[in-house]
Formats: structure tokens, C-alpha cells, sequence
């Protein structure tokens, strides 16, 4: 009997240093604990199971336990990391792709309210950034008044010349020349110039107080008296204008700047405008920034405007004539309008600038359409620069292409004559046995 109890004793001392062993080999949790600095461990195990608990896991993450809402099976790598950080008893564990076993639930996101607002946030920057793109990217019709700047027919947020469109504080204006847009804020000295030398009438447009401004070449623009937002609400809306300058009062003074203040008895510049104070900005394009046009004519282009976007590419050759991206954008409109003879010149245009295959590639394909138009306009080139060899060469491919084999010849020969080269006897080689097949 003593011996069977001291056996039995034997026994179940055995069985406790066991369980003791194997409990002291598993990592005991009572917390959330991170591993390797990002995944997270669940601090107990959910049990054995035959399949995946998705219930049991959904309610845990909708309950957000310990701050999560991302709680999941490991993967097997995550697995070998936990048993080799000591957190795996010798259980066999469930994984996706091991649908049997223990489960233990890890994560590797924030905290679920720290998401969440992570992801507010971001949304409201988004939502700000939208909002100020758009401003930035608003089309604006630039009036001519005969000034040293041209002046935005509407202001900044406005669809319209009486609409007031957004108010802004005067940091606004840093932040518009960090996105390097091509129009910005006027300076004093163009507000003066503005008052200086147009004739001022206030008058009513839609019902909207403002001055009609008209320049010294007799062209206009409406500014509605928009008033501004101070601490205490709006002040003088529709009863005078209050614009915003991007001149410092004083130097070293950024944060306060002059302003514009334009009522029915006067008009004219004040200092001092601080920050806080929200106004309006009526936006003003230099005359030789080409980037604003050309931007402006895409858009028109995009919206199928090519009468508009014209307008703005002509303008940007104005400015400089050797710019060659506005002669085959201005070109592809005329080319939709139906204008060939215009779309053409633009096209020769742009090549006389930059002999690029980019521009012929597209000439060469409207040949097929209009190649008399095609033929006779780079014929001219030839007359007008005989010592070019290029002008030669495209009036022979744009033959080659429409099977004038004989004018291709011509012209292939005259460009090898001006400046030999191996692929033009190659094209008149070929050239020479399509007219013998045409006259087989």
C-alpha cells in the first residue's frame, strides 16, 4: 500500500513538473504586447477549434478589444516569429491557410480610434487640398486693360464677374506661390497703377454693388464689393471692396500687408491688413507668362472649347514666337475645326522650330486627308530655304506615303543632294522600283 502511494506520488509530481515545464516555455500575457515593434499579440487564446471562428473574430473587432479593430489569424511566418519569441506553447496553430488548431489573434495597425482619426484627418486635408487645387486650377479669362499686368475677369472661387468668390487670409498667398501657379496675387503698386490710370464708376451688376474699373484701351472689369470676415462676422458686404494685396506693410512684416478699399465716395490702397482678416483676391497674369495661356488652353481644349483655346495659344505666340508646344496645340484645334490651311501652317511652324518626328508623324498622317494642303505648303519651305535638306526630305516621305512616287523621287534626291546620306538612297531605291511596279 505504501509503495503504491509513493508511486502514485511519483506520478503525479511528474505531471505537475510537466505542465510547469510547459506552462514557463509560454510567454504568460495579460496585456497586449508588441513584437519586433509592430505586431501586435492578442493576450489570450481564443481555443481549439475545427475552423475558422470568423463570428468570434468579427465581435471581438467590432468590440474594438484592447483598442483594436484589425485583430486576425497570423500568417506562418508571424507564427515561427512568435515561437521563436517564446509566445507558442507546442500546440498546433490555426493560419489561414491551417484551418485547425489553437487560435491566437495578432494585428500589425494603430489603434482602431487612432485609424480612425488618422483617416479623418487625412480625409480633411484631402478635402482642404481639393478645395484649394480647385481655386488654383480655376479657368480664368484675363483682361487687357492696357496696364502692365492683366487683370482676372472674376475672383478667386467666382464663376462670374459679380459673384464674390472665396475669402481668404493673407497667408493664402504664400501657400499659392509654393504651387507655383502662373497667375498670383496683385501688389500695391498694380492696385495703384489700377486706380492710377482707369476710370472708376460704381455702379450695380445682377444687383451687386462694385466699380466698373475700364482701362486706358477702353477694355473692362467688374469688382464686386465684397467686404471681408473679421472675428465678429462679415463687415461692409456689397458695400465696398476689400482686396487683398501680396505687398508687406512693412519689411520684415509679412503678416501684415496693404489692401485695396474701394467704397461708393473713394477708392484707393490702406496698410495695415492683418492675417486673420479674411478677403477677397482678384488674381493677375504677367503678360510673358506663357505657362497660364498654355494651361488655360488645354482646359478650353479638354472641354472640346478650340475657338477658346486658340484664343489662349495665340496669345502665348504673342509673347514668344519660337514657342514650338503652342503651334502644334494651336494646330490640333484647327485640325478639329476643320481649319487645315491654319493647322497646317502651325505644324510647319512648329517644325521650322524643332525638327521633331513627333510633329511630322502627325502632318504626315493628315496628308492623307489634305495632302495637296500638305504638298504645296512644305513645297514652299523648300523655295523659301533651299540650302535645308530637311523640308526636301519631308515633302518626298509625305509623296512616298500618298504614292507620288515621282515627286517622291524629286524631292528625295534634291535633300540628297543638299546632305547625302545612306537611308535617303535606301528611300530612293525603294521609290524607283514602286514607279517601275506602276508601270508594269
Amino acid at each position: 500500500m505504501k509503495k503504491n502511494f509513493i508511486k502514485i506520488f511519483k506520478t503525479l509530481v511528474l505531471v505537475v513538473l510537466m505542465f510547469a515545464i510547459n506552462i514557463s516555455c509560454t510567454k504568460k500575457r495579460t496585456y497586449v504586447e508588441i513584437v519586433n515593434g509592430k505586431l501586435k499579440v492578442y493576450p489570450t487564446e481564443l481555443g481549439l477549434y475545427d475552423s475558422i471562428p470568423y463570428d468570434t473574430i468579427s465581435k471581438i473587432n467590432e468590440s474594438e478589444v484592447y483598442g483594436y479593430d484589425t485583430w486576425r489569424l497570423p500568417t506562418t511566418e508571424e507564427l515561427s516569429l512568435l515561437k521563436e519569441k517564446g509566445y507558442l506553447s507546442k500546440k498546433e496553430y490555426m493560419t489561414e491557410e491551417n484551418k485547425k488548431g489553437m487560435v491566437l489573434l495578432v494585428t500589425d495597425n494603430l489603434y482602431a480610434k487612432a485609424l480612425r482619426e488618422k483617416e479623418e484627418k487625412l480625409a480633411r486635408a484631402k478635402e482642404y487640398d481639393d478645395w484649394i487645387n480647385g481655386l488654383y486650377n480655376q479657368e480664368h479669362d484675363f483682361i487687357d486693360l492696357g496696364l502692365s499686368v492683366k487683370w482676372a475677369s472674376c475672383n478667386v472661387g467666382a464663376n462670374s464677374p459679380e459673384e464674390y468668390g472665396e475669402y481668404l487670409e493673407d497667408v493664402w498667398k504664400e501657400d499659392s506661390l509654393s504651387r507655383h501657379v502662373a497667375w498670383r496675387v496683385p501688389s500695391v503698386d498694380e492696385f495703384n497703377e489700377l486706380i492710377d490710370k482707369c476710370k472708376w464708376t460704381w455702379t450695380k451688376l445682377n444687383d451687386v454693388n462694385g466699380y466698373d474699373i475700364t482701362g486706358p484701351n477702353g477694355n473692362s472689369i467688374f469688382l464686386p464689393a465684397t467686404g471681408y470676415y473679421g472675428y465678429d462676422g462679415e463687415f461692409y458686404v456689397n458695400e465696398a471692396c476689400r482686396y487683398l494685396s501680396s505687398t508687406p506693410a512693412y519689411k520684415g512684416y509679412e503678416w501684415c500687408t496693404y489692401y485695396l478699399w474701394a467704397d461708393s465716395s473713394e477708392y484707393h490702397t490702406y496698410l495695415i491688413n492683418f492675417r486673420w482678416r479674411l478677403q477677397t483676391v482678384r488674381p493677375v497674369l504677367d503678360p510673358e507668362n506663357v505657362s497660364e495661356y498654355m494651361r488655360l488652353g488645354t482646359l478650353a481644349a479638354l472641354e472640346d472649347d478650340y475657338d477658346k483655346a486658340i484664343g489662349y495659344y495665340s496669345e502665348v505666340i504673342k509673347v514668344n514666337s519660337d514657342f514650338s508646344p503652342a503651334y502644334m496645340r494651336r494646330g490640333t484645334c484647327f485640325f478639329k475645326l476643320g481649319k487645315e490651311e491654319q493647322a497646317v501652317d502651325d505644324f510647319i511652324n512648329y517644325l521650322r522650330i524643332n525638327d521633331s518626328w513627333t510633329a511630322f508623324d502627325i502632318l504626315l498622317e493628315k496628308s492623307d486627308l489634305y495632302f495637296e494642303v500638305v504638298f504645296h505648303k512644305l513645297k514652299d519651305q523648300c523655295d523659301k530655304y533651299p540650302q535645308n535638306s530637311s523640308w526636301p526630305y519631308y515633302v518626298g516621305v509625305v509623296c512616298d506615303r500618298n504614292e507620288q512616287y515621282g515627286l517622291a523621287l524629286k524631292y528625295y534626291k534634291r535633300s540628297y543632294e543638299i546632305e547625302p546620306d545612306s537611308i535617303l538612297l535606301e528611300n530612293i531605291k525603294d521609290v524607283k522600283n514602286n514607279i517601275k511596279k506602276q508601270r508594269s
